[in-house]
């Protein structure tokens, strides 16, 4: 498929469909409690929501140069692609919130205690639902998102359709073939 070809645009959302929900089963397989097995299992699907995210926007506006422009529907396309890139935004929001949410191993600073075990236990208790919360919501919303780039494929797809209707195609007899139908009637 070449990049003239009018389908091409609706191909790539579906192949952004498809890599936001690979992204959403990623984030709801992670196992792991609060601290650094936390950061080093979310900050790969981070990077990998701001690339998708960055994806999904770079496409915007090559859509937004080119003559697609031009097509009837185009400007609730675009619109529909925006919205994509605002749900990938808030997917990779989440998924930071986690990040945010974790309990750190660190050393307290001079003149603080270190805590006891119970407020440890209590802290990474708390970091541990919080965190599984932004989880949850990142994956929603990363489904949400592959969800909205099947639905702007499908409208531009739709609108692609009508702006390019396929040619008529008459089928015209070879000499040969008018004479074995026989003299024509008039």
């Amino acid at each position: 498929m070449t990049t003239s070809d009018p389908t091409h645009p609706v191909a790539q959302l579906h192949t952004m469909s498809r890599d936001f929900a690979e992204l959403g089963t990623q984030v709801r397989e992670v196992e792991c409690g609060p601290g650094t097995d936390a950061l080093r299992a979310i900050s790969p699907l981070v990077i990998k929501g701001h690339q998708l995210t960055a994806a999904v926007l770079t496409h915007l506006n090559a859509l937004d140069a080119g003559p697609i422009t031009k097509v009837t529907g185009s400007r609730d396309a675009l619109h529909g692609i925006a919205t994509v890139v605002s749900s990938a935004a808030v997917a990779v929001q989440d998924l930071t919130s986690a990040l945010a949410a974790n309990d750190f191993t660190g050393q307290e600073p001079p003149g603080v205690p270190e805590p006891t075990d119970s407020i440890r236990a209590h802290r990474r208790s708390t970091a541990a639902k919080e965190m599984s919360g932004h989880m949850t919501d990142a994956a929603h919303q990363l489904d949400l998102t592959g969800i909205l780039c099947m639905y702007v494929a499908g409208t531009m797809k739709s609108h692609l359709a009508e702006a390019n209707p396929p040619t008529a195609n008459p089928t015209r007899q070879t000499p040969a073939e008018k004479r074995a139908s026989g003299p024509s009637r008039r």
